[in-house]
């Protein structure tokens, strides 16, 4: 038997309601399915000629425009209107049938609909609808309108009194008023599909090159570069970008910016609680969630845990929570969403055991949840439903969450379902995390729909557990760069306020220039080495900046160093307090920050 031959697996008969059938059989069932619908359809096309023969319409031209209406025509049920139609309706009274005839005949979204009428209306392929255009498109979807009629109802949709209908206005007296929103709505004026486009208003708008007036910018850029260097040309540009931005120029702004506090000192809003305070508090949170780890793993081999995330974004957390996190009851809202980043988590058990919401007993079996008298590794709603809202940890998983939570808002409050114009929510991702496919298309969709409830914090610790650690680049760059493509109102959080003095001082561009230039691997050795003599040696004397540091000892130079802006309060406080303008803010771009 086993020198027999046999048939191959895919040909073995099955048994199937009664009948014999073969997996080839099936195969050529599946193979056949689009060939037999291609037959099916060019039956009833050839039905449908037939007919127009039968008809008396024998004319190429003739057959050749039925072809054309049965292969292009959108799926629309469209009505046959009357040739001659009398009245004197309001454009008010016109909407509502319009709209009562959108719901009864369509199954698709106004998106589809709106993009299905549009084009088969516009005739001429102008982008914009003309009156008779408009009128006709009114009597083919059931709503014939007289002569007066149609005037008037083409004047409710001619917003901007062009004398044409744009697709913007067509597809927004179509939808009607909207419910204000505190984040912005400028995505719902975005063009969607390919109408309209803007290239005809552009190319009519832009100005006449002047060779001699171009040549005189050229010339003052030149005397500034001879004189300053070319640090001082890149923030005039900047700030010539930003003010032609808020002026209404259309130009994009930069995708990097020089490696500087995005808000000086001189902007930092007053902090408003007790500093010395909130400091000690920070230190004994980051204290006893070190402390916790390292107790679960003395007592139970292998339970593992991570100490440096939270140590490094502790601050920011402490000032988030007491200054700026907003709790269900607040008004006008149903809160924030906190989707801290996940292996922070034993931060977050450290300060609920001093609120005195966690028991000891339940922090010192960290990771050894399953009893119910513990604590999970990372935010874990299922086995903690009283403390965790959203799942987070890494991959991704919190950006990608976050962004949809920031869309949910936004549709609860535009749909009058829920009041979510106080609600904010902020996501804490890791520099290793924004490897992640997911981290970046969170990023692109968030930016795409101007979620400015929306705040992201990048945790740049260069402790990349999900990426490799790129010491010979400079991570807060690379990051500047992804979010404000993407749209974001990025702000750096680099420099502490005895370092960022320095920056601050820097009177011909030489220190800012040297930052940029000195990579994260050496960064992080200095911080490693905690060495300032060290420092001084290899940063300011070997660059002929040894005078900037004079007035320091070592130990006050390597302090300074040590004291970045993420664990600087009082930066942490004026970046939070900008992100969170730009959420209350009419306009505005979702916020992101990072940290050093």
């Amino acid at each position: 038997r086993a020198l027999q031959p046999t048939a191959p697996r895919w040909a073995s008969p099955r048994r199937h309601t009664g009948r014999t059938r073969t997996r080839a059989g099936w195969l050529f069932r599946v193979l056949a399915s689009p060939l037999q619908l291609g037959v099916m359809a060019m039956s009833r096309l050839s039905s449908t000629l037939r007919r127009a023969v039968r008809n008396g319409d024998r004319s190429l031209s003739s057959l050749g425009a039925v072809v054309a209406t049965r292969a292009y025509t959108p799926m629309i049920k469209f009505r046959a209107g009357s040739s001659a139609v009398t009245g004197n309706r309001s454009a008010e009274e016109l909407i509502v049938q319009l709209r009562n005839i959108m719901e009864k005949d369509s199954t698709a979204g106004l998106h589809q609909l709106s993009n299905e009428w549009f084009a088969r209306a516009d005739c001429d392929r102008s982008k914009n609808l003309e009156v008779e255009e408009f009128a006709s498109l009114m009597g083919e979807v059931g709503l014939p309108l007289s002569e007066t009629e149609a005037k008037t109802f083409f004047d409710y949709f001619d917003k901007d009194k062009a004398g044409d209908i744009s697709y913007t206005e067509f597809t927004q007296a179509l939808r009607g008023d909207m419910p204000q929103f505190a984040a912005s709505l400028a995505f719902m004026n975005q063009y969607r599909g390919h109408y309209p486009s803007s290239l005809v208003s552009l190319k009519s708008d832009l100005a006449i090159y002047d060779k001699e007036e171009a040549a005189e910018w050229i010339e003052s850029l030149d005397a500034v570069i001879q004189h300053h260097g070319t640090l001082k040309p890149r923030f005039l540009i900047n700030e010539l970008v930003d003010e032609a931005i808020r002026k209404g120029v259309k130009v994009s702004q930069p995708i990097l910016t020089p490696m500087v506090n995005t808000i000086p000192t001189s902007s930092e809003p007053e902090y408003p609680g007790d500093l010395a305070m909130e400091r000690r508090l920070s230190n004994l949170v980051r204290w006893n969630a070190a402390v916790m780890v390292s107790d679960g793993n003395k007592r139970a081999a292998g339970v593992g845990g991570h100490i440096g995330t939270f140590a490094s974004v502790c601050d920011m957390i402490e000032v988030g929570q007491n200054h700026f996190f907003r709790g269900k009851a607040f008004p006008g809202g149903m809160g924030d969403q906190i989707y801290m980043q996940g292996h922070a988590a034993p931060g977050a058990y450290a300060r609920a055991y001093l609120e005195q919401r966690l028991s000891l007993e339940k922090i010192m079996n960290f990771r050894q949840e399953v009893d119910g008298n513990g604590v999970s590794s990372y935010p874990h709603p299922r086995l903690m439903p009283d403390f965790w809202e959203n799942p987070t940890v890494s991959m991704g998983i919190g950006p990608l969450q976050a962004v949809t939570q920031a869309r949910f808002f936004r549709y609860l409050h535009l749909r009058g379902m829920a009041d979510t114009s106080g609600s904010r929510v902020w996501c804490f991702i890791g520099d290793g995390e924004m490897d992640e496919p997911e981290s970046i298309y969170a990023i692109a969709r968030a930016g795409y729909e101007r979620l400015n409830n929306l705040i992201m914090i990048v945790n740049c610790n260069y402790q990349r557990l999900d990426g490799p650690v790129r010491g010979n680049s400079k991570v807060m760059q690379e990051f500047e760069g992804v979010f404000r493509g993407a749209g974001y109102d990025a702000i750096k959080v680099i420099w502490g306020s005895e370092w960022n003095s320095l920056v601050e001082n820097d009177h011909d561009g030489r220190f800012i220039d040297l930052l940029e230039r000195t990579p994260d691997g050496d960064c992080q050795r200095y911080a490693a080495k905690q060495d300032g003599a060290l420092l001084r040696k290899e940063m300011f004397e070997d660059n002929g900046l040894g005078d900037r540091v004079a007035h320091w000892s070592d130990d006050e130079l390597i302090a300074a160093y040590m004291q970045p802006g993420g664990h600087d309060h009082k930066k942490i406080y004026a970046a939070f307090s900008q992100a969170a303008k730009n959420a209350e803010s009419g306009g505005g771009a979702p916020g992101v920050f990072g940290q050093n």
